[in-house]
């Protein structure tokens, strides 16, 4: 896959019809994430303000409204998304794409559910393994003293009875369990490169041609094939556009600055940038980014039917 290549045919598919629909999802995605914020912020505000005992159900009410506003659109949003990359196949194919396809996701959405579930269950299962892995080398290894050393003290002369974990102690066993974190982090990047790349377009799959999760699941595995660090190496030469929006998100914890500003106007305001910019940002690139990946797949698909 000849990246330079790609990226020059990418440029000449994308039409303005591409950035309207692009500028369509992003006003959607984020006017929904908006709404959700402002009305968790009111809520809390509501539940806090909720004191004495007759005041228990209804804090309890408003924070359960809280949670299951925020688990909703959490568990619609990637369906509204996968739309999305229906659409980019559509620009990489030339082909014509309109407002309906962005409910793509939904119209398959027992499908793509079942992909997902998939799809996450294998990510947790690898990251099980690399939590388990690391916890092995940690104990047999000399990472473990600054534990033991914590924990002896605790166990009793007998040596055999476990402490109660108490906040304090965990506080304190921390610091001698970072070696694990780090230890499984860096296998979850391996993981990451050897593995998640292998199963990262199986939502492409599924919003293309695949009928069901296993066989998006066997369309990824087989078009990423030989072409790992192809797929790797694109995504790095978008390094840009990834912290561009790491950059945009982190707009929206400015309230969080020692800034001369009423309470509450500081959090609306740096909301109100962080919006800002990740439209603007994904309104002007991510056409570009996201049909590039599509290309790639739809490139390596069709090689790998012939």
């Amino acid at each position: 896959m000849n990246i330079k290549e790609l990226k020059q045919q990418t440029k000449q598919r994308l039409t303005p019809n591409a950035y309207r629909l692009t500028l369509l999802h992003t006003l959607v995605a984020l006017g929904i994430s908006v709404a959700v914020t402002v009305i968790s912020y009111l809520l809390t505000d509501m539940a806090n303000t909720t004191t004495g005992l007759s005041g228990i159900g209804s804090r309890g009410l408003l924070l359960t409204a809280q949670s299951v506003l925020t688990l909703v659109v959490s568990l619609l949003m990637p369906f509204w998304n996968l739309g999305y990359t229906r659409v980019t196949l559509c620009f990489a194919r030339r082909e014509y794409a309109d407002a309906t396809d962005l409910a793509e996701g939904f119209r398959r959405f027992f499908p793509v559910l079942r992909t997902l579930f998939l799809q996450t269950a294998l990510i947790m299962g690898i990251a099980f393994v690399c939590i388990q892995t690391a916890t092995i080398l940690y104990m047999f290894t000399p990472f473990s003293n600054r534990l033991m050393e914590t924990m002896e003290p605790l166990m009793g002369p007998t040596m055999t009875e476990i402490p109660e974990i108490t906040p304090e102690l965990m506080e304190r066993m921390l610091p001698a369990l970072l070696p694990v974190y780090v230890l499984a982090g860096v296998l979850f990047l391996g993981a990451a490169v050897l593995v998640l790349y292998r199963l990262r377009l199986m939502t492409r799959s599924i919003m293309d041609k695949a009928t069901g999760a296993f066989s998006a699941l066997r369309t990824s595995l087989s078009v990423t094939r030989g072409h790992l660090f192809d797929f790797i190496k694109l995504d790095l030469s978008f390094w840009w556009y990834y912290l561009l929006q790491i950059l945009a998100a982190a707009l929206a914890y400015g309230d969080l600055l020692p800034l001369p500003l009423p309470e509450g106007v500081g959090y609306f305001l740096f909301l109100g940038l962080s919006v800002i910019a990740q439209l603007v940002i994904t309104w002007r690139f991510a056409p570009y980014v996201q049909t590039a990946l599509s290309l790639a797949y739809e490139q390596l698909t069709a090689a790998d039917q012939a």
